[in-house]
């Protein structure tokens, strides 16, 4: 929880704020204690079901409300909490939908603030209280960086520091900013120059509680000493039990859309390593200011340090293919890159994939793939250029495209040599048909290419005819 400042005495009111359950659920906490431990919490997940509970510190919560889900709610989308205490009253609207009415006496005044606990994240484009006579006790939308001292911090910084930086209020110049990250270590001070300053302190946390699936507890590729412990570990493994095979049984790793480990794919948060310090001044840009113009838009020179800050991102994510590709090869196989978010614009890949370019150059087979609704016969497609690029410039024989993944169980044989046969006239010389992990009787992401398929009777003629036109494209055989 994270409290406003000031509200300790508020009793009757009404609490308005738009939200989205980003992961799992968004929440408020009203008539709360100042650490947020103590008071109301009302919260709504991704179903639309709202929650009213009431919180005790060192107690479990517990649960006075519990609404069923919302009809047509899309999670998605900003949805308008609202919630009014009245006397020993709590009622709560959804979008406007009345979703409930608990009484309880517990808590008859205390502040309002937003929650988040375990695995919840929500994203808050404003917040509202209002007195019971209509006046307004608190108002924001969230527009400027220094609303975030309306909700002071309940305890110390968790965060391992990252940088710092600090900037008169209101300016939008990065020439303004002030590098500190040089003062965090020690009793090294600043003395803070006249007028009022903004200081940023950008903590850097291990995301083991943020996410799920395989996501949860990434591996962070940015730093050379895990990388090479995910080496060891996983490709080293298989080479100590099955060595004698690798470069004939054995042809090499494919490396499935790794991403950062905190990818706006799935985090949506901004990248932080123990290397990045050194990988901003290596490319010209202190840390300090490369955050804050990530962060915040500081004019021209904000951009130029923002780009540098992702040029150092994806310098370190190139390091970790580099390692790869060097530690395959002294090994006599190959590694098969297929980035994040490869079908992408530039601009939407690089917060969690990189530079793709960066990245495919060190790949002995430089990859991509074509899923879902990526590609409609007869119309442009720019999805094979970056592995096909490289290829070329790096002089690979082969550019690799995994095909039809979860493309849906209208995909025909016309449409197979549709998508093929464009890939190919833009040089992809080595088709991968999308891989079924599951059994036939459970297809999660058709078309499948086993006997499920409704053209299995297909597949043999399809499959020779795949791999005559990938023959023919490599230009090295009579075919």
């Amino acid at each position: 929880p994270a409290v406003l400042l000031g509200g300790e005495s508020w009793t009757d009111c009404t609490v308005s704020g738009s939200a989205k359950a980003d992961h799992t659920a968004a929440g408020l906490v009203v008539r709360a204690t100042a650490d947020g431990l103590g008071g109301y919490a009302v919260g709504f997940d991704q179903t639309g079901v709202v929650t009213v509970l009431r919180l005790a510190q060192d107690t479990e919560p517990v649960v006075l409300l519990r609404s069923t889900r919302t009809d047509g709610f899309n999670k998605t989308k900003f949805h308008t909490l609202t919630v009014s205490v009245r006397g020993d009253s709590l009622s709560v609207t959804l979008d406007g939908r009345d979703k409930g009415t608990v009484t309880d006496d517990r808590y008859a005044s205390g502040s309002v603030g937003v929650r988040a606990v375990g695995d919840e994240r929500g994203l808050w484009d404003s917040l509202s209280v209002t007195a019971a006579d209509g006046s307004t006790l608190y108002t924001s939308s969230f527009d400027t960086p220094d609303t975030a001292g309306d909700f002071p911090e309940r305890a110390a910084l968790a965060a391992q520091a990252a940088a710092a930086a600090a900037r008169p209020a209101g300016s939008a110049d990065a020439s303004d900013v002030v590098d500190l990250t040089s003062r965090l270590d020690g009793d090294a001070t600043w003395q803070v120059p006249a007028g009022r300053w903004q200081v940023d302190l950008f903590g850097g946390a291990t995301l083991v509680d943020d996410s799920q699936g395989y996501s949860r507890s990434y591996v962070d590729l940015l730093d050379d000493e895990p990388v090479e412990l995910f080496l060891d570990i996983v490709p080293g493994e298989y080479h100590r039990r099955f060595g004698r095979y690798f470069g004939t049984v054995v042809p090499g790793f494919w490396d499935d859309e790794p991403f950062f480990a905190s990818a706006e794919a799935h985090f949506k948060r901004l990248p932080w390593s123990p290397t990045l310090d050194r990988a901003l001044r290596d490319v010209g840009v202190e840390p300090g200011v490369a955050y804050a113009s990530a962060f915040d838009d500081l004019g021209r020179r904000g951009r130029i340090a923002r780009g540098r800050f992702w040029q150092a991102v994806s310098n370190r994510f190139a390091r970790y293919f580099e390692r790869q590709a060097r530690w395959y090869d002294e090994r006599g196989v190959a590694l098969i890159t297929n980035p994040l978010y490869d079908e992408t614009a530039p601009a939407k890949r690089i917060p969690s994939t990189g530079d793709l370019h960066k990245v495919n150059q060190w790949a002995q087979v430089p990859g991509g793939d074509i899923i879902t609704a990526e590609y409609v016969a007869g119309e442009q497609t720019m999805i094979p250029r970056n592995p096909v690029s490289v290829a070329h410039q790096m002089g690979r024989d082969r550019a690799l495209l995994e095909m039809f993944g979860n493309m849906g169980w209208q995909v025909t044989p016309s449409f197979v040599h549709a998508t093929v046969g464009a890939q190919a006239t833009r040089g992809v010389n080595l088709t991968v048909l999308h891989a079924l992990w599951t059994d036939e009787t459970r297809v999660y992401f058709p078309p499948p290419f086993g006997p499920r398929a409704p053209w299995w009777w297909a597949m043999r003629p399809l499959a020779e005819w795949i791999g005559r036109v990938m023959e023919a494209g490599r230009g090295t055989s009579a075919a």
